[in-house]
């Protein structure tokens, strides 16, 4: 099968030998590495496990929107049906 792709894998090659050798390119994969370097060592935290934790961060601060949510709609029920 890699002899249908072969047009499609030389674009590719060419795109990314294009990237790896700008220069703007090279200093923005730079700067995002020293970056996520210095908050690994200010942190500890890989950058991973930083995403997860947001983004478990995010999900309990909806839940717990939702739950007051639901409690201001009991109340507001309670207040109705006394």
């Amino acid at each position: 099968m890699p002899f249908r792709c072969q047009k499609e894998a030389l674009v590719f090659k060419k795109c990314l030998y294009k990237a790896f050798n700008d220069p703007e390119f090279i200093e923005s994969g730079k700067r995002q590495f020293l970056e996520e370097r210095t908050e690994f060592r200010r942190t500890g935290i890989p950058k991973k496990r930083r995403v997860q934790m947001a983004e478990r961060e995010k999900r309990v601060h909806r839940i717990m929107e939702e739950l007051k949510e639901a409690d201001r709609l009991e109340q507001e029920h309670s207040n109705h049906t006394s």
